[in-house]
């Protein structure tokens, strides 16, 4: 019989089972039968999957933190691999950099989140959350020539507070759009279908709402040229924009002008019809 103490997240290997210990935990183990206590006091015995099952179940009660420390755990992964993913991209980034950057354990990943790939597409899915699924209900929005004009506007204002951006949670999202368009990686396919391509459709619909016709180059010209002049700020660094604004300007300020220059070449050229959604009624 032997004795191992194991500190917070240890992977133990024993009998081709591997078992994660969440807590500060002793462990007594001999040809596969494990004897855990817990510092605490509460103890469990039993064979390899058993006690799995018991650590999974006992990572979430409170030992010397809260009792909401696998949910406050996870976040802080979350937020760290955002912030990680964003700076490196998904091949360059490292669970070992994002642990480190979180302060925990790095087998905490696979633990929660299986893989780094599957952190990824968590982050970009949290991210997607809180950006995309706005810009997506604006053409709901739309019932007449003002309002498809204030959606428009809608639409501008918040892809160049994205794209532009110099504070989190939006420029995690202006960096990883950068980085996925300039180095992809392996989940491009993916995040494109899930998550980049029901957002542009969203924006095709607006945009045919202003069309006289429905001809898809005259779409696709103009979902270009507009995207273009948004997602420029996302693929240049960030200092790029200064040697367009006048001095004296504030960032917040030049925004907005763009947004007005624009917004008023879309108005001059395109006037609403109406919602190519409801084309049928």
């Amino acid at each position: 019989m032997r004795s191992v103490y194991t500190n917070r997240a240890i992977l133990f290997h024993a009998k081709q089972d591997l078992v994660l210990f969440d807590n500060s935990v002793r462990c007594n183990y001999s040809a596969g039968t494990f004897k855990q206590t817990v510092l605490c006091g509460e103890g469990v015995a039993g064979t390899v999957s058993e006690l799995t099952r018991v650590m999974m179940k006992q990572s979430q009660l409170k030992v010397s933190a809260s009792p909401d420390e696998p949910v406050t755990t996870r976040q802080k992964i979350l937020a760290a691999a955002t912030e990680v993913f964003a700076e490196h991209g998904f091949r360059e980034a490292t669970t070992r950099k994002i642990c480190a950057k979180a302060m925990v354990n790095v087998a905490l990943v696979n633990y929660y989140f299986s893989s780094k790939a599957e952190l990824y597409k968590a982050v970009v899915a949290a991210l997607f959350e809180n950006t995309g699924k706005t810009l997506m209900t604006i053409p709901d929005t739309v019932s007449d020539a003002a309002s498809w004009q204030r959606a428009v506007r809608t639409w501008v204002a918040r892809s160049l507070q994205i794209c532009a951006a110099r504070k989190p949670p939006e420029i995690w999202v202006a960096r990883l759009m950068a980085l996925e368009e300039c180095v992809p990686s392996d989940l491009t396919h993916d995040i494109e279908e899930k998550f980049a391509k029901p957002v542009r459709q969203c924006f095709l619909r607006l945009l045919r709402m202003g069309l006289q016709n429905e001809d898809p180059v005259t779409l696709a010209l103009w979902a270009s040229d507009i995207q273009a002049q948004c997602v420029i700020y996302a693929l240049t660094k960030q200092g790029w924009a200064n040697r367009f604004c006048p001095q004296g300007m504030s960032h917040e300020e030049w925004l907005k002008r763009l947004e007005d220059h624009i917004c008023d070449g879309i108005f001059r050229r395109l006037t609403y019809s109406k919602d190519p959604k409801n084309q049928l009624a």
